[in-house]
């Protein structure tokens, strides 16, 4: 059991693009709402199956999420990041 959810990875998921870790995680939220109807209206099979592919949703964003991104295009923004001296790269060669 924990090796399923070990596939899992929340951070990896939210490093995502917008475009597509919203999208995922709308699906796996309309998959979860058809578990809690189907649950309640005894519809077991229906509620089980579901979850499982609320699951494997999860699992596809989690290890694939960048590939799903880059098929179609779209780049995670670049991180900001400080240089050490002030912002001024100078370190570049004149050839």
């Amino acid at each position: 059991m924990e090796y399923l959810f070990s596939l899992i990875s929340i951070d990896q998921i939210t490093a995502l693009p917008i475009v597509v870790s919203g999208a995922g995680l709308f699906l796996i939220f309309l998959f979860l709402v058809r578990f809690v109807r189907s649950f309640f209206s005894l519809r077991l099979i229906r509620a089980f199956t579901s979850l499982v592919y609320a699951f494997v949703v999860a699992v596809i964003l989690s290890q694939a999420g960048q590939h799903i991104a880059a098929l179609f295009g779209i780049e995670t923004p670049p991180a900001q990041s400080s240089f050490q001296d002030g912002g001024d790269d100078r370190r570049q060669r004149l050839a």
